[in-house]
């Protein structure tokens, strides 16, 4: 089960307009889940990018989240970490440090977009010279930290 947080999916996007990487079709054949919360904040930026008829709507309870609010997280953020702190099987894509923090702390696997590129060279699933550009296109759009950008592209390199 895999959750995308809106923030990956516009760096998505940005990939696949830019003619880098089109991943949302591979990601379409996944488990994709997401929550109501979520789904509204997409709806808002990705209306006209995503088919919302592939992913499955969860409903959570974030009342008991508030308290991170004060980490700058919206009611989409907080959803994310409910729902994926209720099902272990959860693999969430943030491109949001501080809902990166708080789903470390409740030991969720989580990763940024970039290094998901990474997981999904050493799977087979996405070639190197793939993985390559997008990390790259990432960087130039200045979505990643250069020391980030040379780190990912050695590690794709030896996977």
């Amino acid at each position: 089960m895999l959750v995308i947080d809106t923030c990956s999916w516009l760096k998505i996007r940005l990939l696949d307009e830019s003619g880098t990487l089109s991943l949302k079709s591979l990601l379409y054949a996944g488990d994709l889940w997401a929550t109501h919360h979520l789904v509204k904040e997409l709806k808002h930026y990705l209306g006209d990018y995503l088919d919302f008829d592939k992913l499955s709507v969860q409903a959570v309870d974030i009342d008991k989240f508030k308290e991170y609010s004060e980490k700058k997280l919206d009611d989409a953020d907080m959803s994310i970490i409910e729902l994926s702190r209720r099902n272990p099987r959860t693999f969430v894509i943030s491109d949001d440090h501080p809902e990166l923090e708080i789903l470390n702390a409740f030991h969720v696997r989580s990763a940024r977009l970039s290094e998901y590129l990474l997981f999904l060279v050493k799977e087979g699933i996405l070639r190197k010279n793939d993985a390559n550009r997008a990390i790259k296109n990432l960087r130039q759009v200045k979505n990643i930290k250069e020391r980030d950008k040379d780190r990912l592209l050695e590690k794709v390199n030896l996977a």
